[in-house]
């Protein structure tokens, strides 16, 4: 044989490097952080890790793109059509709920829920009772030092941006008693169909997320708007 190449060795060493390989891609997969059911994962070696869950209106895109921007390490669980108070599909459960059922970790330094489209016509007191459960679910069960940053419903044009103002003004209020962040879309004049979104949404979370009073939520009862 030429050159004295022994192709059985070569076959045993190619074999013995694949095992390797697989070996390693098994530990790896058995080591790394769960992604919750239905979730997207967006993974920056050494960078914080967080939790998005979204009513929809930030669909997985949208909010892969929003990771992508922060280089944050991202579960992405996007509820189409749940939000604060309801479902927009029969037989689906808003937020609070489905989050307190639905099997979703909650882990990460940073946790974002963003919400409150399918709310626009609730009342402010039902709006302020599904925000609160909502919220202090997530206070009461999530890790310590976790911040925890709401925002708020984006409009799909700035002429529907006034019909929110009610769920947007609840949810600000509640986030305000709870020393939380609040990322406010409609106060900001974003829509879903700005072509920077996502550049000017990660902007606000990661100072949000710099910023935020870390273990000092404050259980005071917000006050209904209204």
């Amino acid at each position: 044989m030429p050159f004295g190449i022994d192709r059985g060795v070569m076959a045993r060493n190619a074999l013995l490097a694949l095992a390797v390989i697989g070996t390693l891609v098994l530990v790896w997969l058995a080591l790394r952080p769960p992604t919750p059911a239905g979730a997207v994962a967006v993974s920056y070696a050494g960078g914080p890790s967080a939790l998005f869950v979204t009513g929809g209106t930030l669909d997985e895109r949208m909010t892969s793109d929003v990771a992508h921007q922060l280089r944050w390490n991202t579960h992405v669980v996007v509820r189409d059509g749940s939000g604060l108070t309801r479902a927009a599909v029969p037989g689906d459960a808003a937020l609070g709920p489905a989050l307190r059922g639905g099997g979703i970790p909650l882990t990460g330094d940073v946790i974002v829920v963003q919400g409150g489209e399918v709310d626009a016509h609730a009342q402010p007191a039902t709006i302020t009772v599904g925000t609160v459960h909502l919220v202090d679910y997530l206070i009461t069960y999530k890790p310590a030092g976790t911040v925890l940053v709401l925002v708020g419903p984006i409009p799909k044009t700035p002429a529907l941006a006034a019909g929110y103002s009610t769920v947007d003004g609840v949810m600000a209020q509640v986030a305000t008693g709870r020393h939380l962040p609040y990322v406010d879309p409609v106060a900001e004049g974003w829509t879903t169909t700005d072509p920077d979104l996502a550049e000017k949404l990660a902007a606000r979370l990661r100072a949000a997320a710099a910023t935020a009073p870390v273990g000092r939520e404050v259980m005071v009862e917000p006050t209904p708007a209204g």
